[in-house]
């Protein structure tokens, strides 16, 4: 049994520490990579939209292994779970059933982005009052 998407955190922080642990515990340049993944959502979201208007499965393949593997990176359960829904879609040749998945992908990196920035904003608060 399969669990679905929802069921699954949007944010795994510990997931997040380890991130900042394999960056040898640099806090900026973990919240680098965070900020990054934020700042490229809607270019990644928009390379697979386009290679599915086109019907270019295998640049919507990489385009939603980018996706996949970047969200597994910063701990975002929810949004890798429905990126491998798509992935494994495709993978399958069934892009008439994308758009439900991609539906709940776009949502899902909007409400992950949204949380990444909060998780930001609150360690930086929780670093500055730790440090004063």
């Amino acid at each position: 049994m399969s669990i679905s998407p929802e069921e699954r955190p949007l944010l795994e922080h510990a997931e997040i520490r380890r991130l900042c642990d394999a960056l040898n515990g640099d806090r900026a340049a973990c919240r680098l990579f965070l900020q990054s993944f934020c700042d490229r959502w809607a270019e990644r979201l928009a390379a697979l939209e386009q290679s599915l208007l086109h019907a270019d499965v295998m640049h919507a393949r990489d385009s939603i292994l980018s996706i996949r593997t970047s969200s597994a990176m910063v701990g975002a359960q929810r949004l890798t779970q429905i990126a491998s829904t798509i992935e494994t879609t495709l993978t399958a040749g069934h892009t008439d059933e994308i758009g439900e998945p991609l539906r709940a992908l776009r949502l899902c990196g909007v409400e992950t982005v949204a949380a990444l920035r909060a998780f930001m904003v609150e360690q930086a608060a929780a670093h500055a009052a730790a440090t004063h």
